[in-house]
């Protein structure tokens, strides 16, 4: 459901409905309003989660190794 919503959110903004949604992920629209009282609260799911993924994806990746110049080639 957070997938779908995400993708709705992406492509129509916050105009989309949360029945919009449900249709789409395939749930009734209950469901979507048991879990998501208002479409806020929906959103804001979708943006954790997305940062969830964010975060992990980060901790698996290995830190970039950044090169500064050298200090003879520093112009002041």
């Amino acid at each position: 459901m957070l997938r779908t919503a995400q993708r709705l959110f992406a492509a129509q903004g916050l105009d989309v409905s949360l029945d919009e949604i449900a249709r789409r992920a395939g749930v009734g629209p209950g469901t979507v309003h048991r879990h998501f009282p208002t479409k806020q609260a929906l959103y804001l799911a979708v943006a954790i989660d997305q940062l969830r993924h964010l975060v992990a994806e980060g901790r698996r990746s290995p830190a970039p190794t950044i090169r500064l110049p050298c200090s003879h080639c520093w112009r002041g």
